[in-house]
């Protein structure tokens, strides 16, 4: 009994074992069980496999201008943004654009055009591009096969996922439209497919103009949106009929609106009024910065000629040249740049906030606007030195060049400072003591200035008179002979 039953195990093993041979060999020749060994000897092979080929996008490959761009970075990188912000442009795959027959030949026939003519040049001193139609048909060309390659698939970097989230109004755009329009892949695609010819662009105009183009709304899209629009419209004619009804059922009326504006968000809107917002916000970038490159030129250059002006009349008053007509001339030219330093700060704190606020003419951190601010102090430091120097004798025989008599000796100095005293001390004693109350009133009232001046003056007059005198009467005395004779 026993030697039965392990016959007939024996015979079952040997069955099941010829069996399990042949289905081994017949999956041996399909090739799966090659597939499964090399599988099972290298798990991580297939996710390398897939992953290399996907095309990894960064943040550098997005925001980083092509060598033929014209414009500068900052251009570009706030098209960049403004595309990213866009839920048309994150979530319109290219299959989806091209299952419109009509928006895809507008769309090629766009791209064609676009890159068929020349660029405009728009930075400053750039040589006017000449038209020439192998580069411009080899342009054209490329564009239109980079719009036909929409196979492949994009994986994202580490360092573009934290990009996304921590900005904001992109990561909300994202989330907006993932997984509700497009899938994962298909986000990452739609941006990949976009960047490859975004970077045929040149300059800003061609850009807004590609990214416009490529985010237009299919027929299929557009129709839902004109209908929620329509019926938007009549909810809101229906709401303002219903305005004057009693509280609770306005209440009911408002929650009604409510989920109905929430419902008007599950679909993509047609974007031509985005555009032309990101237009006008690029017209007013340009002005501003059309408004900041004018502006500090006219502050840069004025700053350089008043600072000469003032190093020279500083220079003069230390050197005691004040009377000379050479610091005359430069006290004339530093009130003018006082003037125009004036108008310039006005010009600045009159001008838009927004052309201000965050740039070096900011009144609060300008640098250059605290420059020009501390430049019209300077000016008006030396003006005032100018206008309190001592004053200088008039009617001095050397007012304009005093050099010899300052280089005179000291001896000489003394003998005609005596010459100058002797004949005032002669002058009309009986006046001086007529007149001694009232002008010991006007010395008590009047400014030191005031009175050094009247004394110098009158001093000057009273020696001219006595000089003439005394010099005709040492010239008769000293003569050999007589007048008579």
């Amino acid at each position: 009994m026993f030697s039965l039953f392990n016959d007939l195990v024996t015979s079952a093993a040997e069955a099941v074992k010829s069996i399990s041979d042949q289905g081994i060999e017949v999956v041996r020749q399909t090739g799966v069980l090659d597939a499964l060994e090399s599988v099972s000897g290298n798990p991580d092979s297939a996710a390398t496999d897939a992953a290399s080929q996907e095309e990894k996008l960064c943040v550098a490959d997005i925001m980083t201008p092509p060598d033929t761009w014209t414009g500068s970075k900052e251009e570009w990188v706030w098209c960049m943004e403004a595309a990213l912000c866009d839920p048309n442009t994150c979530a319109l795959t290219p299959a989806c654009l091209r299952g419109d027959a009509p928006l895809w030949k507008d769309v090629k026939t766009t791209v064609e055009r676009l890159f068929a003519s020349p660029p405009r040049p728009e930075k400053e001193g750039s040589p006017t591009l000449a038209p020439t139609s192998n580069g411009a048909e080899a342009s054209a060309t490329l564009a239109l096969n980079l719009l036909e390659k929409t196979e492949g698939a994009q994986a994202p970097a580490a360092d573009l996922v934290k990009y996304i989230q921590e900005h904001y109004a992109v990561h909300q755009v994202r989330s907006f439209t993932v997984p509700r329009f497009t899938s994962d892949e298909g986000y990452w695609l739609n941006i990949g497919w976009r960047i490859h010819l975004y970077k045929q662009c040149t300059n800003v105009e061609q850009l807004l103009t590609l990214m416009q183009t490529l985010s237009r709304l299919p027929q299929r899209l557009r129709n839902i949106a004109t209908t929620v629009k329509q019926r938007a419209a009549a909810k809101a004619e229906a709401f303002g009929r219903a305005e004057h009804e009693d509280g609770d059922d306005r209440q009911d009326g408002d929650d009604e609106d409510y989920a109905e504006n929430k419902s008007e968000v599950m679909h993509l809107q047609d974007n031509t009024e985005y555009w032309h917002m990101i237009r006008m916000q690029y017209e007013a970038i340009q002005e501003k910065r059309a408004w900041l490159r004018e502006i500090e030129g006219r502050v840069k250059k004025e700053m350089e000629l008043a600072s000469g002006n003032v190093k020279l009349l500083g220079s003069l008053l230390q050197r005691k040249e004040a009377s000379t007509a050479l610091c005359a001339s430069v006290f004339d030219s530093c009130q003018y740049h006082k003037v125009k330093l004036s108008r310039l700060i006005a010009d600045i704190c009159a001008a838009p906030a927004e052309h201000r606020e965050g740039t070096v003419l900011d009144s609060r951190s300008g640098r250059l606007f605290h420059a020009l601010v501390n430049c019209n102090d300077d000016v008006k430091a030396a003006l005032e030195a100018y206008a309190g120097r001592p004053p200088s004798v008039p009617g001095s025989p050397n007012r304009v060049a005093s050099t010899p008599t300052s280089s005179a000796p000291a001896s000489a100095k003394q003998g005609s400072a005596a010459r100058c005293e002797e004949p005032s001390m002669e002058t009309s004693t009986v006046e001086a003591a007529a007149s001694a109350p009232q002008k010991s009133r006007c010395s008590a009232g009047g400014s030191p200035v005031e009175l050094k001046t009247a004394a110098s003056g009158s001093t000057f007059h009273s020696i001219g008179n006595n000089a003439v005198d005394s010099g005709e009467e040492s010239f008769e005395a000293k003569l050999p002979w007589s007048m008579d004779d």
